[in-house]
C-alpha cells in the first residue's frame, strides 16, 4: 500500500501509537528463559523508516483476533506465528465483547485483551492494536457497545 501526504502522517501516527501502547505494557514474570521483543528506547520513523533503538526495524505481522480463539490456545498461536517469522501480531479490539451490555465489561477469559499482550510479548512479539471504532472483519456490531445500534439517534 503506498500513502501519500496526510495519509502517510497518519497511518505513521497510528502505527506508532500502537507500537507504543505494546511496548508499553509490563511482562508477567521475570523468567530469564523467556524470550521479549527488543527494549524499544525509541522507536521513530526517519528517511522513510522505521528505527528502533536507533536501528532499522521491519514490523513483520500477521492478524490475529485473541476474542475468536479460545484463551487456551492463544500461546501455541502465537509461537506458531513467531516460528513463521514474524516479530508482530496485529489484532482488532472489539467493543461488544468487553461490553457485553451497557456498563458491564469483560475483560476475562478469551477477553483478556492484556493477558494476550502479556503473552505476545514473552513470545517475543510486538502487538499492534486496532480499537476502531470501526472493525472490518466480518464481525456484527464489533464497532460499538451492545445497544448502541438499538438507539435512534435520528
Amino acid at each position: 500500500m503506498i500513502l501519500l501526504g496526510k495519509e502517510t502522517s497518519r497511518f505513521a501516527a497510528l502505527l506508532l501509537c500502537s507500537l507504543m501502547i505494546s511496548l508499553s505494557i509490563a511482562p508477567v514474570n521475570a523468567d530469564p528463559g523467556i524470550v521479549r521483543p527488543a527494549k524499544a528506547e525509541s522507536f521513530e520513523i526517519k528517511n522513510h523508516q522505521f528505527m528502533l533503538n536507533g536501528k532499522p526495524f521491519n514490523i513483520l505481522s500477521g492478524e490475529m483476533h485473541y476474542s475468536r480463539i479460545p484463551h487456551q490456545y492463544w500461546r501455541h498461536r502465537l509461537k506458531m506465528a513467531k516460528a513463521m517469522g514474524l516479530n508482530a501480531i496485529t489484532t482488532y479490539v472489539f467493543w461488544n465483547i468487553h461490553e457485553p451490555e451497557k456498563g458491564h465489561f469483560n475483560f476475562h477469559g478469551d477477553a483478556d485483551l492484556a493477558r494476550f499482550i502479556r503473552i505476545a510479548q514473552e513470545e517475543g512479539l510486538f502487538v499492534l492494536l486496532r480499537p476502531g471504532p470501526y472493525v472490518c472483519a466480518e464481525w456484527e456490531s464489533g464497532d460499538s457497545p451492545t445497544g448502541c445500534s438499538q438507539k435512534k439517534t435520528w
